[in-house]
């Protein structure tokens, strides 16, 4: 390491500081946790699924729902986040895609993501 390139630290934390940044840096900590245990617990509630036309497509838990809605996003309406979300999920490389404007091109990314997915119309 190049020490001449570091910068030397120009405020030191008082001990009182020091403990209430740890105090609030715990507190940030259990509120992370809890929302975690919460999601995992709604997670698996049971539901049942419906198609935007009120067809009962299945039941499954809360996190079938999130994964089913972000697929109607990204097919619907060319979501590109929901589609990057959905190959994140599945362990695919995602680049980062540039917001598409020309209807064309999300035709085009709309029947890829069909493809990819398998999504009859």
């Amino acid at each position: 390491m190049n020490e001449g390139n570091l910068k030397p630290c120009e405020y030191q934390l008082s001990q009182e500081e020091a403990k209430k940044g740890g105090i609030a840096s715990g507190a940030a900590r259990r509120r992370k946790r809890d929302m975690r245990e919460w999601a995992e617990i709604l997670g698996q509630t049971l539901m049942t699924m419906k198609t935007p036309d009120g067809k009962e497509v299945a039941e499954g838990d809360m996190a079938a729902a999130v994964v089913l809605k972000q697929y109607q996003k990204a097919i619907n309406k060319s979501d590109t986040a929901a589609a990057a979300f959905l190959m994140r999920l599945r362990g695919e490389d995602v680049q980062k895609v540039e917001q598409v404007d020309d209807e064309v091109k999300r035709n085009a990314i709309r029947e890829q993501l069909k493809q990819l997915y398998g999504i009859q119309d």
